[in-house]
């Protein structure tokens, strides 16, 4: 809840979840991209990426592998590591 200028505004969270990243014989994130694009909404924005489950690979490759597929989408991320103190 947010109080601004005595009136009470509810804001709502929402969550998509998507249980794997790849289905057999398809490109990274390939069929849900656009559920994630229409979920986000038409307005451009930046996501900020949390890289820790890619274990084979580097912060830096996953990434850019998820940057790539989000970009069809007309979509942009930035991932945690890049930032100074990503806590």
């Amino acid at each position: 809840m947010i109080l601004l200028k005595e009136t009470l505004i509810e804001r709502t969270m929402r969550l998509l979840l998507i249980s794997n990243s790849t289905n057999a014989g398809e490109a990274y994130l390939d069929y849900p991209k656009h559920n994630i694009a229409e979920f986000l909404g038409k307005k451009q924005v930046k996501c900020l990426f949390i890289p820790y489950a890619g274990v084979t690979i580097s912060f830096e490759e996953y990434e850019k592998r998820v940057n790539d597929r989000f970009w069809e989408v007309g979509l942009d991320i930035i991932s945690i590591h890049n930032f100074e103190d990503p806590v």
